[in-house]
């Protein structure tokens, strides 16, 4: 691959890299320049100027994703300062979101408390059950898994997923998803992580009911205090704004992992008119996404930023003491 260099960073690669169909690398890899610009001051230097900006914005619209390498950022704070650095404001993640994240300082939250580290999370667009979402996701790992025990963060860019559904057959689905759109659904309990009171921020039935409408979204009561959340239709396939190409946008793939583990009931996608999906274009999805993610081994101080309306993320069972944390930008 051609090697561009700026003034702080150039364009590298790295072994699970693959190429999308307008030749751009997946991700894109960015790595210091010289010894003397693999200091984190340098990169953050470099992200108060013009040049540095645009060099991370045209890297991402071409590729999606990007990951630096080897700054040396090194803690919640250098990751903050980062951040901060970043076009955008911070995106509001307190009610609605289905994670458990604590704010750790600053713009950065944990990932996902909710989940245990040993089980998967399936591939899917962050908050694309709500109708508004963040305009990039930027993960920072702080501790890496121990060596073999997983825990990458994989990434299926939506495009590449859109063309192969066409190319095996399935554009009638995907015509019937741009449509309909698609429901999501979720059993939430009492209390605790994944209840109605962590997601909507409140104990109280009728205020829970009230956010819930405004996120777009309703509620329906069960016994013992439970809770199913039903959104409204939301977009299964959107349209680059840029490039006007259809991209795949869902949490679909992502539903099917949870309900493979989960007691029945728990988790569901269908069509926004409550049909279900056809099996044999859910089996696909899941084989498109696992023949298409890349699978990089996180190193400590790595940087990862995400275009959340072109790129799914998902990530491997893994052990302590992985830690990654992440920032949700509008």
């Amino acid at each position: 691959m051609p090697v561009a260099t700026t003034i702080f960073a150039t364009n590298s690669s790295i072994p699970e890299q693959k190429l999308l169909s307008n030749s751009a690398p997946f991700p894109a890899v960015l790595k210091p320049s010289s010894s003397e610009s693999s200091d984190k001051r340098s990169l953050l230097l470099a992200l108060e100027q013009p040049g540095g900006k645009s060099l991370l914005r045209n890297e991402l619209a071409r590729s999606g994703a990007v990951l630096l390498r080897g700054f040396n950022l090194d803690s919640a704070a250098d990751f903050d300062e980062l951040v901060q650095r970043l076009d955008g404001e911070e995106f509001p993640y307190s009610v609605g979101g289905e994670a458990t994240r604590q704010r750790v300082l600053g713009r950065v939250f944990t990932a996902n408390d909710g989940i245990p580290l040993h089980k998967p999370i399936g591939f899917h667009n962050e908050v694309a059950y709500l109708p508004n979402s963040p305009s990039r996701i930027v993960f920072f790992c702080q501790s890496p898994a121990p060596q073999e025990a997983g825990g990458s963060t994989l990434v299926a860019h939506g495009r590449t997923v859109y063309e192969k559904l066409v190319e095996s057959g399935h554009e009638h689905f995907l015509e019937e998803l741009s449509q309909k759109g698609v429901r999501y659904s979720k059993k939430l309990a009492q209390g605790g992580h994944g209840s109605w009171k962590s997601m909507f921020q409140t104990d109280d039935k009728l205020e829970a009911e009230q956010r819930a409408e405004k996120v777009g979204s309703r509620i329906e009561w069960l016994d013992n205090d439970e809770a199913r959340f039903i959104s409204n239709p939301c977009p299964g396939v959107k349209i680059n704004p840029h490039t006007g190409e259809k991209v795949w946008f869902n949490t679909i793939a992502g539903i099917q992992v949870f309900k493979a583990s989960a007691p029945p009931g728990s988790f569901d996608a269908y069509f926004g008119d409550c049909s279900p999906f056809p099996q044999d274009a859910l089996d696909a999805c899941l084989r498109i996404l696992d023949e298409e993610k890349v699978a990089f081994p996180w190193q400590k101080g790595d940087v990862l930023i995400v275009d959340n309306a072109n790129v799914l993320h998902a990530r491997q069972p893994s052990k302590r003491p992985r830690t990654v944390l992440v920032s949700l930008l509008k």
